[in-house]
């Protein structure tokens, strides 16, 4: 029987997608190849939210094909995934950032640089925006 993800459950999925393409490429750039290129967190009643380039956005769980999604399972309390769903449900319309993909790489190529983790950091929590993972 298959598995029926539960509110908060991560969704790692395999995109075919163009941009999918390029973080496969990125990923593999920095040495973390995976099938799976794309994340998103389920809500209620078979809806997702998603980190999309043109921001992140409310999806159907039914818009992917099962075979090409692992999920996350966590032992949370009803109110703890309700709290969660509650937080991720805020982060709708927020932006995407390609360019914290290049400052995770250039992190991952010069992590013996002890000031550049700081910057990369302090780049990602800054921008207001997010990628997927």
């Amino acid at each position: 029987m298959p598995y029926s993800p539960k509110p908060v459950d991560i969704g790692l999925a395999y995109s075919t997608s163009k941009i999918g393409f390029l973080i496969r490429v990125m990923q593999s750039w920095i040495g973390d190849w995976a099938i799976f290129n794309h994340a998103f967190i389920v809500l209620y009643d078979g809806e997702i939210i998603e980190a999309m380039t043109k921001g992140a956005r409310f999806s159907r769980l039914d818009d992917y094909d099962p075979e090409l999604i692992i999920f996350s399972q966590f032992q949370l309390t009803p109110d703890q995934r309700d709290q969660v769903c509650e937080e991720a449900i805020k982060m709708h319309g927020t932006g995407y950032s390609f360019l914290d993909y290049l400052a995770i790489g250039l992190d991952h190529f010069f992590k013996d640089c002890r000031w550049l983790p700081n910057l990369v950091r302090k780049r990602v929590t800054k921008t207001g925006r997010m990628i997927c993972s």
